[in-house]
């Protein structure tokens, strides 16, 4: 197992579940991915508790229990995705300038970091986080670990225009899918992720970021997933690049599992 020690500027370096019921959610995921738990012990702006979800003791997520309030208004359980920053208030000031929104300001997550939200032109909400004491996911790439992290936008162009400028990315065409798809890299040319653009077939779905979790089996992990009440929302499908399935946990957030092909690894 390789353990990262740092992120870079542009690099994606943490998910987050947002969840209802934090206990809940713990009981999922350590069925379905084989995850452990521990409490980050930290003092936040938003002064929730945060958990970290770890595999062989090394942080592969987090979680954080939602605010009342916003479970009243009904927002869903979702997972979010973190981009490091080298300076979050300088991106958050750029952000602006460069047509999209910031939709949470700057917090300290106490020691650990700072982090903000921002939305793109097309609408996709993406946190941006800046280093403290807690680097990001120390481990990735792995099984039972965040392998890919992905954008579903209804105006690619626009979207590849704004992360572009904001963070350093650069983008290449996928030729072998069967929608038009770009692989996002950094300055170093390290893959990162993707971004995908909507047909028309996705209707009213807005633009959104999707975590991929690497796993050995995905029809028995999706199994696993609906035994301990979660939904299986794409059933298995071969691709190029792996075995994909598309489920809900059983709060209703999103996320992918994949096994990766060896030559796509």
């Amino acid at each position: 197992m390789t353990l990262i020690k740092s992120f870079l500027h542009g690099q994606f370096c943490w998910a987050e579940l947002v969840a209802h019921n934090s206990r809940e959610a713990i009981a999922f995921y350590r069925t379905v991915l084989g995850w452990s738990t521990a409490d980050l012990d930290e003092s936040c702006d938003d002064h929730l508790p945060h958990i970290q979800f770890e595999r062989n003791g090394q942080p592969v997520a987090g979680l954080i229990q939602m605010a009342d309030e916003l479970r009243q208004a009904k927002l869903p359980s979702v997972w979010n995705t973190y981009v490091c920053v080298d300076d979050l208030d300088q991106s958050l000031a750029k952000t602006e300038q460069l047509g999209g929104k910031v939709t949470c300001p700057a917090m300290d997550a106490g020691e650990h970091g700072r982090i903000g939200f921002v939305a793109s032109p097309a609408g996709s909400v993406l946190g941006l986080w800046q280093r403290g004491v807690h680097g990001g996911q120390v481990v990735q790439a792995e099984v039972n670990s965040v392998c890919w992290n992905e954008l579903t936008t209804k105006d690619a162009a626009a979207d590849k225009a704004f992360y572009g400028a904001l963070l350093n990315w650069s983008f290449e065409p996928y030729e072998e899918s069967p929608t038009p798809y770009d692989v996002i890299k950094s300055t170093s040319a390290e893959q990162l992720g993707g971004i995908m653009q909507m047909s028309p077939e996705w209707g009213d779905v807005p633009s959104h970021w999707t975590v991929y979790f690497q796993v050995d089996a995905v029809d028995a992990v999706a199994a696993s997933c609906q035994r301990c009440g979660g939904s299986l929302v794409v059933a298995p499908f071969d691709t190029p690049v792996g075995r994909i399935a598309v489920l809900a946990d059983d709060q209703g957030a999103g996320f992918n599992i994949i096994r990766m092909e060896p030559t796509a690894t």
